[in-house]
């Protein structure tokens, strides 16, 4: 991997310890319970095709994201869902946050209240080393 490439991963469910999976559990009873209501008030089929589709929503907060920044752009990979590569053309700025940057498009609409739903928010790396690495690379390739 050289200077203009980093790789890593954050797990949210992992990295919040006992109170994660409280709240993972809390997820799961309600998950279930939806699926409970659905089955009593729709065909078994639709129940089940609404309830996965509900879990599926879910899947990135109880699996890692894996990220990975080159020359060609940004890789995101949210739990079993295929690998998203996004180019740097695409955005037009970066913004500095507390917990990551807002990559935030080119093409945003004229409303800065919709900013949010096309931006890509990229999470700081856990390993503190590859934090300067991560804002250099995107200084090098983003506008400010």
């Amino acid at each position: 991997m050289s200077d203009s490439e980093i790789k890593w991963q954050r797990w949210p469910l992992r990295e919040e310890g006992g109170r994660g999976w409280l709240k993972a559990g809390l997820v799961l009873g309600l998950v279930a319970g939806l699926w409970l209501v659905l089955l009593l008030s729709l065909p078994p089929a639709a129940a089940l095709l609404l309830g996965a589709i509900f879990a599926a929503l879910l899947l990135p907060y109880f699996l890692p994201s894996n990220f990975a920044i080159g020359p060609e752009g940004i890789g995101v990979q949210r739990g079993v869902f295929p690998s998203r590569q996004h180019r740097w053309q695409n955005f037009g700025q970066v913004e500095m946050r507390e917990k990551g940057f807002w990559l935030i498009p080119t093409k945003s609409p004229p409303a800065k209240t919709f900013a949010p739903l096309r931006a890509l928010f990229l999470p700081y790396p856990l390993e503190t080393t590859l934090k300067p690495s991560l804002a250099a690379i995107l200084q090098k390739y983003l506008p400010h």
